[in-house]
């Protein structure tokens, strides 16, 4: 009899011990599990921002088309020692005429690329977010099996002697004092 006491004790001992006395409230997984939709929300809001953005980028950049097409002019001009103000041969204005094609295809290349890997950051910060909260949500889970058990192991111990719920309960009260003087 005294051996099942002692044994008992120490089963309470190293339940108390390793568990504590957590208490995860039941709605905590719940809302959890509701933050990885959220943050899956968050992340299509901020993909239609950066759309948002590229379609920006992509009617300015259409705006500036005169400019672009007046510096590729100066530049052509420029490197072939043709004065401002003299007229261009048909075969030179074609010539400027694809410099500025070249230019605005490279600038919307550029644009598209740069949407492209904003949209790659965004879609890997939100998994990496998601997979870290899905990783709380299971330990969540886990850790309320474990009070769970520690519970039903809890409630056996105090059932079969009264001598176990004074040890419990002098087992909480000393850990509790120990942990409020730390």
């Amino acid at each position: 009899m005294t051996q099942n006491i002692l044994k008992i004790c120490l089963v309470a001992i190293a339940a108390t011990a390793l568990m504590g006395c957590v208490r995860i409230p039941p709605e905590a997984i719940t809302l959890n599990q509701k933050v990885s939709s959220g943050i899956e929300a968050m992340r299509e809001n901020s993909e239609a921002v950066i759309v948002a953005w590229r379609d920006t980028a992509l009617t300015i950049s259409d705006e500036r088309f005169d400019e672009v097409y007046d510096a590729v002019e100066t530049r052509y001009r420029d490197r072939r020692n043709i004065p401002p103000g003299t007229a261009l041969s048909s075969d030179q204005v074609r010539d400027v005429a694809a410099l500025v094609s070249l230019v605005r295809d490279e600038v919307r290349s550029k644009i598209y690329d740069y949407v492209d890997e904003m949209i790659k950051t965004n879609n890997k910060n939100a998994e990496d977010v998601i997979s870290a909260n899905d990783g709380v949500t299971d330990l969540l889970i886990s850790a309320q099996s474990v009070i769970d058990s520690r519970t039903a192991v809890v409630n056996e111990l105090k059932s079969l002697s009264p001598v176990t719920t004074d040890v419990l309960d002098f087992l909480n009260q000393t850990q509790a004092d120990i942990l409020n003087a730390l």
